[in-house]
């Protein structure tokens, strides 16, 4: 996996990378969230891949909060003005 046109950056562990998939998205908890992370401090792979994947979820989640609706335009989707769309 080439993210960031990064040439230097390898896949990360293969037994790994859904968890750290979840670690990143937030759905690891406790145990696995805590053996990701312990994983993660020592295999420069795994954590390069987990902050380049926190760092790709975090631009996404801009991208939609950046093109949520105006209130105005909700509003008038609520009270039926998409009827006159048709």
């Amino acid at each position: 996996m080439n993210l960031h046109g990064s040439d230097t950056l390898r896949a990360p562990c293969p037994y790994m990378e859904p968890l750290l998939q979840q670690t990143a998205d937030g759905t690891a908890f406790r145990l696995m969230k805590w053996y990701a992370m312990f994983h993660v401090s020592g295999c420069v792979h795994c954590r390069t891949y987990l902050e380049r994947l926190e760092e790709t979820l975090a631009k996404l989640q801009e991208a939609r909060e950046a093109e949520q609706v105006p209130e105005d335009v909700l509003k008038r989707l609520e009270q039926g003005a998409w009827r006159s769309i048709q």
